[in-house]
């Protein structure tokens, strides 16, 4: 799951430059409407599916803890509770870089209908496009690297989980 909402943000992102950069058209406007549009969707898609993909799995060892999934796994073993707490520092951490992933691309796409029906200067959606994009980049690289990390917590809970078991 994780290296699918990876490449999503990767997709998401090189779409986003090229509409910035113009590659898809820069003479035609209706090109950069579209790959604009289709770039802000999958960004916002990408953040998203990760935001709820980071809760889910630390809803899902908790859940594992308290044994509401069927048998409590690692109750009294001081991993489990070690492992939420890494997950769940993990989601708290990440979450105001996705939520930045999700409006800011929105931002710039609305500042765009603002510079397309001049109601403020073109520079102003193209500056608020390249800042936009380095944050989603930044936004992208810290939230890639979360779901790594929730990946190998989720492995590691289900190793201490296995070993445990009878």
């Amino acid at each position: 799951m994780a290296l699918g909402l990876l490449t999503v943000h990767f997709l998401g992102l090189a779409v986003f430059a090229g509409a910035s950069f113009g590659v898809f058209g820069s003479d035609e406007l209706a090109a950069h409407i579209w790959a604009g549009l289709i770039s802000v969707m999958l960004v916002v898609f990408a953040h998203t599916m990760s935001y709820f993909y980071l809760v889910a799995m630390t809803s899902v060892i908790r859940k594992a803890l308290a044994g509401e999934s069927g048998p409590a796994v690692l109750v009294d073993d001081p991993r489990g509770a070690a492992l939420f707490a890494k997950s769940r520092a993990l989601r708290s951490r990440t979450t105001p870089w996705a939520l930045a992933g999700m409006g800011a691309p929105m931002v710039a796409f609305i500042l765009g209908g603002g510079a397309h029906t001049r109601a403020f200067p073109p520079i102003v959606h193209a500056g608020a496009a390249w800042i936009v994009l380095a944050g989603c980049v930044a936004a992208a690289a810290v939230v890639g690297l979360a779901l790594l990390r929730q990946n190998r917590i989720v492995e590691a809970f289900q190793l201490a989980a296995a070993e445990t078991r009878p």
